[in-house]
């Protein structure tokens, strides 16, 4: 998602993400990359 945001902010055209925008894929990977290293984190205080 991270790779496809960038891309999209580059100007490159992917037919398959027409209805996302960069900044929300961006944000998504971003999301998803923080949130694993919480739990990774987390699990390993545990």
């Amino acid at each position: 998602m991270l790779l496809a945001g960038i891309a999209q902010v580059l100007g490159v055209d992917l037919p398959a993400l027409d209805s996302s925008s960069a900044s929300h894929l961006i944000m998504e990977a971003l999301a998803v990359i923080f949130l694993h290293k919480g739990l990774k984190r987390d699990i390993g205080r545990a």
